[in-house]
């Protein structure tokens, strides 16, 4: 785990550098996988848990729910998060600025963790 808690402290200061993660274009990191667990009911099957899986390093997993997944599939490093939340927040009929605070949370636990990270100038 030695590259990896270098990484971990890279993580850090990159958060203490940018505060503000609604400006950052973040992208999903190529070693992180969305699992799915549905079990079957009467009208076919029924998703029960969806998970974020990093698939190297210490393996971080993340629950999260749809509207998270519809995010964190939008991070493609082309659209500053803000404008991800915004999207989000009128396709799912949510309220932007309340929307913005837990995805900021969200975000800020999922860079550190390796799944997301800032995108580069290539992403464009």
């Amino acid at each position: 785990l030695g590259p990896e808690a270098a990484a971990w402290l890279d993580r850090v200061q990159w958060l203490r550098d940018h505060p503000d993660l609604l400006t950052e274009r973040l992208r999903v990191a190529d070693s992180v996988v969305l699992e799915t667990i549905s079990q079957p009911g009467d009208e076919g099957w029924s998703e029960q848990i969806r998970r974020l899986h990093r698939m190297d390093g210490p393996g971080w997993q993340h629950d999260i729910d749809e509207l998270a997944a519809a995010l964190i599939a939008g991070c493609r490093g082309l659209l500053p998060l803000g404008d991800l939340v915004a999207l989000l927040a009128h396709a799912f009929d949510e309220q932007p600025q309340q929307l913005a605070t837990g995805v900021q949370t969200m975000a800020r636990q999922l860079v550190l963790h390796g799944m997301l990270e800032p995108a580069t100038e290539d992403a464009e």
